[in-house]
């Protein structure tokens, strides 16, 4: 993929200049689709993306030899489809599950240090914050096993032990739903309309959300343990249709989910469709707009607002962008986090300190794992052959 070529945007056979859903953006801005500012706003991000994919897509091969690995499964050739065939009881070639062993054992040993309750530890600068800390240090943990953050955690260690990188984003998790306000009209509770509802919070807290190491866009031009320095950093996330959709009504950052149902939804930089998802035959299922996913590129991105057109801020920001299907711009907001960092929380155990991508513990041990596996199935190859062979010799130089 080459970076001298400019991004081009996907035109739909249904042209989305010609629908309008009337959308209030959150910033001044007229952002349909097809409109001057959106679609600059869009080659912006998917350029960076386009980039980020041209770099780190290099380790593919390597990262699809570990999955292989890891599953402990072997494609059966015509020979042994058709001796499984004939007989289901013979054996044929294996896998020997090293690389899956040293994986469980290092992630076994990690979660045991990472996962001692609580997770995370909060400590006061001075006397006066001994008691706040306490209380901080409680309602995390609180959220964390609310959110199930330990299979997080989890996830992202074997991500880490496996590919050599493993990248989760905290987030801030609302989570709103209606409740009966008032009772009027007669006793038949099944009338429509009987219940006056309201929107309330049901919760509010902190969450892990893990990003595939396939769907990863670091800035090619730092090192990975250096992901804060880079110029951007996002991910590739499919979600549904429906759910982008609903989320407008309780997150008013999120917009244009409506249009998202007159494009593909896909979108040509997902690693997930050609890679092990393929493995385990996950498709997109019925074509139908409601129950499609759509693969959302989302970026934060360090960015000089006038330079955009966005505002008149002349220094530095970070925003945050969301673009669905390679077309459409669903979130476009500064990031407001108080902190000033990108969201990404990267586990790199084996980096060098120059590299996007660093060689992961398991690719080390492909090597070993390779010799294992040929000489497990040459043997059972060899044994197969032999037993009930047929021999062919001749009789008068045996002794009987």
């Amino acid at each position: 993929m080459r970076r001298d070529l400019p991004y081009l945007i996907p035109y739909n056979s249904a042209s989305l200049a010609n629908i309008s859903y009337n959308y209030d953006y959150p910033i001044d801005m007229d952002l349909r689709p097809r409109s001057v500012p959106h679609d600059r706003i869009v080659q912006f991000v998917m350029e960076r993306a386009i980039m980020s994919k041209s770099a780190i897509s290099r380790r593919y091969d390597s990262w699809r030899d570990i999955d292989r690995s890891l599953t402990v499964y072997i494609n059966l050739d015509e020979q042994e489809t058709k001796l499984k065939a004939k007989d289901s009881r013979k054996p044929v070639s294996i896998v020997v599950p090293i690389s899956y062993s040293i994986r469980e054992t290092l992630v076994t040993y990690t979660s045991s240090v990472f996962l001692e309750s609580p997770y995370f530890r909060y400590h006061g600068v001075g006397p006066e914050d001994y008691y706040g800390s306490i209380l901080m240090e409680q309602l995390v943990q609180q959220q964390c096993m609310r959110n199930k953050v330990a299979l997080n955690i989890i996830t992202q260690l074997k991500d880490a032990f496996a590919y050599g990188i493993g990248c989760v984003s905290p987030q801030w998790c609302v989570e709103k739903g209606p409740r009966r306000a008032s009772f009027r009209g007669p006793s038949n509770i099944y009338e429509v309309g009987a219940f006056d509802q309201e929107e309330e919070v049901r919760f509010e807290g902190n969450k892990l959300v893990n990003i595939s190491p396939y769907n990863f866009l670091p800035d090619p031009n730092v090192a990975i343990d250096r992901v804060q320095d880079g110029e951007y950093v996002g991910w590739i996330n499919s979600e549904s249709c429906m759910n982008l959709i609903g989320r407008e009504y309780y997150d008013d950052t999120y917009f244009n989910c409506q249009y998202l149902k007159h494009i593909d939804g896909r979108s040509r930089l997902s690693g997930l469709h050609d890679s092990y998802l393929d493995r385990y035959e996950v498709g997109w299922g019925d074509p139908n707009w409601y129950s499609k996913s759509c693969d959302v590129v989302y970026l934060y991105c360090t960015i000089i607002p006038k330079d955009l057109g966005l505002s008149s801020y002349d220094r530095p920001q970070k925003w945050l962008f969301g673009v669905a299907g390679d077309e459409v711009l669903v979130r476009c907001q500064p990031s407001h986090l108080l902190h000033g960092k990108y969201p990404i929380a990267v586990a790199a155990p084996d980096y060098d300190g120059y590299t996007v991508s660093p060689i992961s513990r398991l690719e080390i041990a492909a090597c070993m794992q390779e010799v294992q596996n040929f000489l497990f199935n040459s043997h059972i190859a060899n044994v197969r052959k032999a037993v009930n062979d047929v021999i062919i010799y001749d009789p008068t130089v045996i002794n009987p």
